[in-house]
C-alpha cells in the first residue's frame, strides 16, 4: 500500500511539473509582408550533440562582427544584434547564425556568411518572460497562434534582441525581458 502511495504521489508531482504554465507569453503577433534583405553574421551548424550556439555569440562579441556590420551605416535595416536558424535537414542539424539583418546590396565582408531573407509573408511577434521560458516555449507558441490563423512557420526563424525589451531590462538585473521574433510563414493546406 505504500509503495503505491509513494507511486501516485510521484506521479502527481510529476504530472503538475510536466504541465506547469510556462510564464513566456505571447504580446503581439502580426503578420506582414517582408521587405528583400538579407542576414549576415557569422555561422555554424547545430545538432547531433553539437550546441555551441552561445559559444558563437561569444566569438561574435571578441571578433567585432558586429562592429563590422556596423561601418556599413546606410545598409543597417534595424541595428539590432540577432540570431537566425535555417535550413532544418532529416538528422535534425540546422544552420545558426549570429549577426544583423542588413539592406538589400550589403556587402558580405570576408568570413562572415549570409542568408537572403525571401520577399513573401512573415511573422512579427513579442514574447515576454523570463528569458530561458521564452527560448524554450517560442517555437510552440508562435506555431500555435499561428495555426489558429491559417498559416505555418517557414524556411528561418530569427530571434531580435532589442535594446527596450532585452538590452535595458537585462543591463537592470531584471529578470522579464521580451525578445522579438521573426520567421517567414507560408498559408496551412
Amino acid at each position: 500500500m505504500a509503495k503505491y502511495i509513494l507511486t501516485t504521489l510521484l506521479i502527481l508531482c510529476l504530472s503538475s511539473f510536466l504541465l506547469a504554465e510556462t510564464n513566456a507569453k505571447l504580446t503581439k503577433l502580426e503578420i506582414v509582408d517582408s521587405e528583400e534583405c538579407i542576414f549576415i553574421g557569422k555561422s555554424i551548424i547545430i545538432g547531433n550533440g553539437n550546441n555551441e550556439a552561445g559559444a558563437l555569440w561569444g566569438k561574435c562579441w571578441e571578433d567585432g562582427t558586429f562592429e563590422t556590420l556596423e561601418k556599413q551605416k546606410g545598409k543597417l535595416l534595424d541595428g539590432v544584434y540577432s540570431d537566425l536558424t535555417y535550413g532544418v535537414k532529416e538528422d535534425g542539424t540546422f544552420t545558426y547564425m549570429v549577426g544583423m539583418f542588413m539592406k538589400k546590396g550589403a556587402l558580405v565582408p570576408k568570413g562572415f556568411t549570409s542568408y537572403k531573407i525571401p520577399v513573401g509573408k512573415m511573422v512579427k511577434a513579442c514574447i515576454y518572460g523570463e528569458e530561458a521560458q521564452i527560448h524554450s516555449n517560442a517555437e510552440t507558441i508562435i506555431n500555435t497562434e499561428l495555426k489558429e490563423k491559417g498559416y505555418k512557420a517557414d524556411n528561418f526563424m530569427a530571434k531580435v534582441y532589442t535594446c527596450e525589451g532585452f538590452a535595458t531590462p537585462k543591463s537592470e538585473g531584471k529578470t522579464l525581458v521580451t525578445i522579438d521574433f521573426c520567421c517567414g510563414v507560408t498559408k496551412s493546406d
